[in-house]
């Protein structure tokens, strides 16, 4: 038996916010990873994070600031992923 509940859908602000972060996300992603190919992979990481996550943000709080820690997470995990790799 499946006990997971279906996910609601983002709201269509929190939707908006995630298109207008976008340029915003891939340049602080640039800076911690410093290879475009590798911040596309970050950013798209984020993203999934970030759809993951959308019942978990308060629209009462700043959108960026929350996106940018899920974003600085999820490069600090590609590069220790990168690290392993002979």
């Amino acid at each position: 038996m499946n006990d997971a509940s279906p996910m609601e859908p983002p709201s269509a602000e929190y939707i908006a916010n995630v298109t207008r972060s976008q340029r915003s996300l891939y340049a602080f992603i640039m800076t911690l990873v410093r290879q475009p190919a590798d911040a596309d992979d970050v950013l798209q990481e984020t993203n999934i994070i970030l759809w993951q996550k959308a019942a978990e943000y308060d629209p009462e709080r700043d959108f960026m600031p929350w996106a940018l820690r899920i974003a600085q997470l999820q490069a600090m995990a590609h590069q220790k992923r990168q690290q392993r790799i002979p």
